[in-house]
């Protein structure tokens, strides 16, 4: 699975078991430390469910949630080892 199958759009998403979507968070997460791209992609990713979460109050919390979300995916990769695979 790859990031190109993981769509923004949730009612369409194709659902990964959940070794295929940590790959993808994981391969991202390593990628994101000097790849702005993949930095953008993940948090491009992240953003649909935080929006879902957060949405009726206001952009600007849903940025934050976004930051927070994207922050733990930087954590749970660096705990899991894979900020050294790269």
């Amino acid at each position: 699975m790859t990031t190109a199958t993981l769509t923004r759009n949730p009612s369409t998403i194709e659902h990964g078991s959940d070794n295929d979507v940590d790959a993808v968070f994981a391969d991202l997460a390593a990628r994101a430390g000097n790849d702005e791209g993949a930095a953008n992609e993940l948090r491009d990713l992240l953003l649909p469910t935080c929006r879902g979460i957060a949405g009726h109050l206001g952009d600007s919390v849903v940025a934050e949630v976004v930051a927070a979300a994207y922050a733990e995916v930087m954590d749970w990769a660096a705990a899991e080892g894979h900020l050294n695979d790269r």
